[in-house]
């Protein structure tokens, strides 16, 4: 696998990426976490175009597309700093007439990660992840964080208001999140000092959420998909909480093992996104010191072992998001360290 590189443009602090379809071309977002940072969209055929959504009010830590309408999407703001957190809130953009306005839709003091996730009878949930209840400083652990649940409408022009309830406390560094299948139904995975769990929405709208945990290690983020083709999900792991140990776990008479690790030492290891490349399925992982390296790792059936394939090294990404379309797969980075927004052609 090679990899094109194609810088987009300077970003302060830049963090969070996603992207959105707009009359039915693919747009990327990318934002910042600082307290002076923005958020930009970039279009046109070259994703030369760059459009301002804010600046100089940053703080967003992620961004969630929503796909039934081009161009809609909901973002954080107000996380300036792991202590500078209290004014954290959720916004939900949209374009309209050519231009974007966003508002907001819930307050939610130290929110770190969030999305939306869907139950089996089609009824949309919000999920929100905060990282603590609140900090005195940046080592201060002892008010743990919590995980937020509120149905989530069906009409994104309406005016949103998230009536947001707990649905589990006690998560002292709640940092890590991914969307993913758990027992064949859409879950969240949530990464915290006291290990990994999984919120797994109502059965029916009204129902009770399930939270179970399945490990008992520190985790900082995670990511899952059946990278080896056997019929079950692999999770990739940083841990500890902003580690320096990037590993895939397999279940094995019903206990996760490690069946990889990233062989480069890199403390900081940051981002941890699943997708699929040139077919095949794919763990994107990067780190923001030592070598500050963006890599993927796939699994080579025949020789039965992993392979990992450097994507950039020296850019220090905080978060990672693959675009796959007929003609062309595309990872972003946010490559926080170096300030740069990123897209990397896959050849």
């Amino acid at each position: 696998m090679r990899f094109r590189k194609h810088y987009l443009a300077d970003i302060f602090k830049c963090y969070a990426v996603s992207s959105v379809k707009i009359n039915g071309e693919t747009n990327l977002i990318f934002a910042g976490e600082g307290k002076d940072a923005g958020m930009y969209v970039f279009s046109g055929k070259n994703f030369d175009k760059k459009t301002t959504i804010w600046e100089n009010s940053g703080g967003t830590m992620s961004i969630s597309p929503l796909p039934e309408k081009d161009g809609y999407f909901l973002a954080s703001k107000g996380f300036v700093s792991m202590v500078e957190a209290q004014e954290s809130h959720v916004v939900i953009v949209r374009y309209k007439n050519g231009s974007f306005s966003y508002e907001k839709i819930a307050d939610l003091p130290y929110l770190h990660r969030f999305d939306l996730l869907t139950g089996e009878d089609g009824t949309k949930y919000f999920l929100g992840a905060t990282i603590a209840d609140y900090k005195e400083n940046k080592e201060d652990w002892s008010h743990p964080g919590k995980l937020y649940v509120s149905e989530f409408p069906e009409d994104l022009d309406s005016n949103i208001k998230l009536e947001l309830d707990v649905i589990k406390d006690g998560l002292t560094i709640n940092h890590g999140y991914c969307k993913g299948i758990y027992d064949g139904v859409e879950a969240g995975y949530i990464g915290a000092k006291e290990g990994m769990f999984v919120a797994i929405p109502p059965k029916v709208k009204g129902g009770s959420w399930q939270v179970e945990q399945i490990m008992d290690t520190p985790i900082s983020d995670m990511a899952v998909i059946d990278i080896d083709g056997d019929g079950e999900l692999e999770i990739a792991t940083i841990s500890p909480f902003h580690g320096d140990r990037f590993n895939i776990y397999k279940k094995i008479n019903g206990e996760y093992k490690i069946v990889y690790s990233y062989p480069v030492y890199q403390n900081f290891y940051h981002t941890v996104v699943s997708c699929t490349l040139k077919g095949k399925p794919a763990f994107v992982g990067g780190a923001r010191r030592n070598r500050m390296q963006l890599f993927v790792i796939t699994y080579d059936k025949d020789k039965e072992q992993f392979i990992s394939s450097i994507v950039d090294e020296g850019v220090g990404p905080s978060n990672s998001f693959v675009v796959n379309e007929n003609d062309r797969e595309i990872i972003l980075s946010a490559n926080r360290q170096i300030g740069h927004a990123t897209a990397y052609y896959v050849e």
